[in-house]
């Protein structure tokens, strides 16, 4: 993914230096003046997690140095993250009345996840006995929970099941 960095001057400015994540970030103008910049970088899997840093150097055409901007001035920080999430905990039951372990037809088989440490970027996608089931979460997006009911077609034997999970940054988690 690319980290992008616009600003615009009150004034006409010599070409910027823009820093991202401590790396010259490519820059263009934007319209028709040299009044709106952009950089741009690309973001690689040797750069550090954690809040991208950017810097933002500027001059007039008179040679006047504007303050280096060393950080937003509006918007959101933009985190890199390319660490693929994972789950805490991850349990499979049913409301069989006698082993919930265990379940017929009729009975509701739930999948509970957890997310470790940040919340998942959307509904994680479940299947149960090869069917897909939409999953709620109660806390913004660490704790999941998806139910199917078993019906008289459902292959007899292990209820098989899968997860697929997503982090805010969009790495895929492993199942």
């Amino acid at each position: 993914d690319s980290v992008t960095v616009t600003f615009e001057s009150g004034e006409l400015l010599q070409e910027p230096t823009i820093l991202i994540a401590g790396k010259a970030a490519n820059i263009t103008t934007e319209g028709l003046t040299a009044a709106s910049w952009t950089g741009k970088l690309k973001m690689l899997e040797n750069d550090l997690e954690g809040i991208v840093s950017i810097s933002v150097a500027f001059m007039d055409y008179a040679g006047n140095s504007g303050v280096t901007a060393l950080a937003k001035l509006s918007g959101d920080n933009v985190t890199f993250d390319k660490t693929a999430p994972t789950l805490s905990a991850v349990s499979i039951s049913s409301n069989n009345t006698y082993n919930s372990d265990w379940a017929k037809t009729g009975d509701e088989v739930t999948i509970e996840i957890t997310a470790d440490n940040d919340p998942l970027n959307s509904s994680p996608i479940f299947t149960i006995a090869g069917d897909a089931v939409v999953p709620t979460t109660g806390d913004n997006g660490t704790t999941w929970e998806g139910t199917y009911i078993m019906q008289d077609d459902d292959t007899e034997g292990v209820v098989a099941f899968s997860i697929v999970f997503y982090d805010m940054a969009g790495n895929l988690g492993a199942t």
